[in-house]
């Protein structure tokens, strides 16, 4: 399957769309490192599972990457958020899209390694 069919790679991109959309309205001195570095990591994560549905023989490696970087988007979100650097809004839609993406990750995961493990 191509990599943009796959429901994790779709709520990748949907997260990574709201993080713009989120942090449109932070200061200037942040919004050129701090949420820079949010983008990079959430297009990371896209890459991560394009990578992951291409080489099975890495799978395991790339979903752990994807889930990685996905926790430090939820730590690095929440301290916007306490700073109100990100609407409550926003955040609540930003955590909603990552847990989503969490276990659909996490499933993937977990189903790869019982496959792994047969």
């Amino acid at each position: 399957m191509e990599h943009y069919k796959l429901p994790a790679y779709n709520k990748a991109r949907e997260l990574a769309m709201q993080l713009i959309k989120s942090t449109q309205k932070v200061p200037r001195d942040i919004r050129y490192t701090y949420v820079r570095d949010l983008q990079l990591m959430a297009m990371a994560i896209m890459e991560h599972i394009a990578f992951a549905n291409e080489k099975a023989e890495e799978r395991i490696s790339f979903l752990e990457k994807a889930l990685s970087d996905l926790h430090k988007i939820t730590i690095r979100i929440r301290i916007m958020k306490d700073l109100n650097h990100i609407s409550t809004k926003g955040y609540s839609v930003v955590i909603r899209k990552e847990e989503e993406l969490t276990r659909q990750l996490v499933g993937w995961l977990n189903k790869t390694k019982e496959t792994n493990n047969r």
